[in-house]
């Protein structure tokens, strides 16, 4: 799955819990149709519902994962369009670097920033990444 994708589905997720209060024992699946909502609109191939269904190890089946991926969209009022901070990246790099070997590199560094900014920071990787390889970043990004 893409990184712009995950973000898509956190996107997603963090809007639906701001709109519905969720008890605690559903929070995974409303996360799994998340997943499957922004899998849907941003991948080319959807994860499989059996996939799902073992990721959330049988709590839910191939029809609760259904049923939440409705009201997702619906709460959601299927506005399903957000924009990731992948996404500003690479209009952002489109706009502004006109070599297209020289904007795949520069992509590729601000999507690790992205990812160790964004998606690290909420899963405690940041943590965990070594000095030496974010300065080594951030003279390559410079």
């Amino acid at each position: 799955m893409r990184n712009d994708t995950v973000g898509l589905a956190m996107c997603y997720f963090d809007r639906f819990l701001s709109a519905v209060p969720v008890d605690k024992a559903e929070v995974q699946l409303v996360a799994v149709a998340c997943v499957l909502v922004a899998a849907k609109f941003g991948e080319r191939r959807m994860p499989a519902l059996a996939d799902l269904e073992f990721v959330c190890q049988g709590k839910y089946n191939a029809d609760d994962i259904r049923r939440a991926e409705c009201d997702v969209i619906k709460k959601l009022n299927w506005q399903l369009h957000a924009v990731t901070p992948h996404m500003f990246c690479a209009h952002f790099l489109r706009a502004a670097v006109h070599q297209p070997a020289r904007a795949a590199i520069v992509f590729r560094h601000a999507e690790f920033f992205v990812d160790l900014s964004f998606y690290g920071a909420q899963r405690g990787r940041a943590a965990r990444t070594p000095r030496p390889r974010i300065r080594r970043s951030r003279a390559r990004a410079a």
